[in-house]
């Protein structure tokens, strides 16, 4: 099971800009699907990771699918 009380902690620090390695990220959630890395969907919608980084005031950066961070921009 998927938990993101780290990534929303993250988020919570009120940085300029938050950027995450995917293994940092995988191991912060405990284990990313595989669909993260080839759907951009995922990282889209109402869904719960996605949430909280908009809640925090955060917009997705520039997202290369598989690649090795994700970056997240805006902050309060």
């Amino acid at each position: 099971m998927t938990r993101w009380t780290a990534l929303s902690e993250a988020f919570a620090r009120g940085e300029p800009s938050v950027r995450l390695r995917w293994p940092e990220l995988d191991r912060m959630v405990g284990g990313l699907p595989p669909s993260a890395a080839r759907h951009r969907a995922w990282w889209s919608g109402d869904r719960p990771h996605v949430r909280i980084w908009r809640s925090a005031g955060y917009t997705l950066g520039h997202l290369v699918l598989g690649r090795s961070h994700v970056p997240s921009d805006g902050a309060p």
